[in-house]
């Protein structure tokens, strides 16, 4: 029996197509093993990328806002401590402020710790009349500001009075120091802000006649005295 010309082409181009079939199916699966052994060696993506960068930019708006903080709570201080030792009638207060107004060699290298601070100050710090002036490290002040008496602290300067000297060494943990009743007293920007203000607030009691009341409440401010004396 013999087959007709359109069946005799028409076998053919189906085995044709069957084997073409065939032979992409074959392709396809290898591209698609050959995808997956890319895939397994690529190293995996990160997990969480995007958090971890608002994560790091939270971290950046923090400092940012706890450095402006601390400008504030200084700026305080100073305003504080130049108020109080202009109206402060402690004799042993104004003999410690005269003490700390003189030249001071303060030098600590860079094994130097705040113990070692305190000690120097302790040992060579005197009033006119010879007298040791005493130093208080607040342990707790110390302790909110991160620090202890076992951490760095370097310094060298001569000739500054050591009311900056001392201001730049416990500026590096964060610490500042103010004067009540002729005693130094160190302690964190907060522990500082709490005597000073407690001082304030005796001052306020004393002499109604200078309290300013301003838009965050009553303030004091002194009026003679001795200029900047005070300032931490």
């Amino acid at each position: 029996m013999s087959l007709s010309p359109a069946k005799a082409v028409s076998f053919p181009l189906t085995l044709v197509a069957a084997g073409l079939f065939a032979i992409g199916g074959s392709v396809a699966a290898n591209q698609d093993e050959d995808q997956k052994a890319e895939a397994k060696d690529k190293p995996p993506a990160k997990a969480g990328a995007e958090p971890e960068l608002d994560q790091s930019r939270d971290r950046r708006l923090q400092s940012a806002v706890d450095r402006a903080g601390m400008v504030r709570d200084r700026q305080e201080i100073a305003r504080l401590s130049v108020a109080v030792a202009n109206s402060e009638q402690d004799p042993r207060t104004q003999a410690t402020l005269e003490a700390l107004d003189q030249p001071f060699m303060l030098q600590l290298d860079e094994d130097a710790t705040l113990a070692d601070l305190v000690d120097q100050i302790k040992e060579s710090l005197t009033t006119a009349d010879g007298k040791k002036v005493p130093v208080y490290v607040d342990p707790r002040g110390i302790e909110e500001a991160g620090a202890d008496v076992d951490s760095p602290v370097a310094i060298d300067l001569e000739e500054v009075p050591l009311k900056l000297s001392l201001r730049l060494a416990l500026k590096q943990l964060n610490l500042a120091y103010c004067v009540r009743q002729g005693v130094v007293i160190i302690s964190s920007l907060d522990g500082v802000l709490l005597e000073l203000k407690e001082a304030e607030g005796e001052l306020m009691g004393l002499h109604p006649d200078q309290v300013i009341i301003g838009p965050g409440g009553p303030s004091f401010m002194g009026t003679t005295g001795r200029g900047g004396r005070g300032f931490q």
